[in-house]
């Protein structure tokens, strides 16, 4: 026995799974979060306009793909406390793609980095933190996916100066 003490397995379990890295595989497109538009019913005498999400299923199924890849990298409690997360988006090269930008690996066309951020930072509220507002450092960049990339986000978190404790949080989601 431990002599009477309780041992925290679970503690010890979240380091450990912190300090992983875990990779997945899929198929797909990130999906951005925040673009609205506005929609005008037919057939009404005073039509009401109203705003809905201009990506709203893309989205829907890109938040639920990020959740599940991210819950088998972490299956321990959200984490607490400042957070700084790096996410890498990787795209299809267009074929279509002029000769001299087909040398830069870097997407700097749409879609905008801040909206992509935002959909997987609202698809892990509550999984690997428990609200987007702990990201005190955010790294967002949009590559073009070559050689061993696949399109889809890598995603890496890490606690700042959390009494002492740091650790990684790491995976690839490529969602089907």
């Amino acid at each position: 026995g431990t002599g009477g003490a309780p041992v925290n397995r679970v503690s010890h379990f979240q380091q450990a799974v912190v300090s992983m890295t875990i990779g997945f595989a899929g198929r797909g497109l990130p999906a951005t979060q925040g673009s609205k538009k506005i929609v005008w019913p037919k057939g009404r005498d005073f039509p009401e306009a109203y705003l809905v999400d201009a990506t709203a299923t893309s989205l829907k199924d890109w938040r639920s793909a990020v959740r599940t890849a991210a819950a088998f990298a972490w299956r321990g409690q959200p984490l607490e406390g400042p957070l700084a997360v790096r996410q890498v988006f990787y795209f299809l090269r267009p074929a279509s793609q002029a000769r001299l930008e087909r040398l830069c690996p870097w997407r700097w066309r749409t879609p905008d980095a801040e909206k992509l951020a935002r959909a997987v930072d609202d698809a892990l509220k509550g999984l690997i933190w428990r609200d987007d507002a702990q990201v005190a450092l955010l790294v967002v960049a949009k590559r073009y996916a070559e050689g061993a990339h696949l399109p889809g986000v890598e995603v890496a978190v890490r606690r700042l100066d959390n009494g002492g404790r740091t650790g990684v949080v790491s995976s690839r989601v490529e969602p089907a």
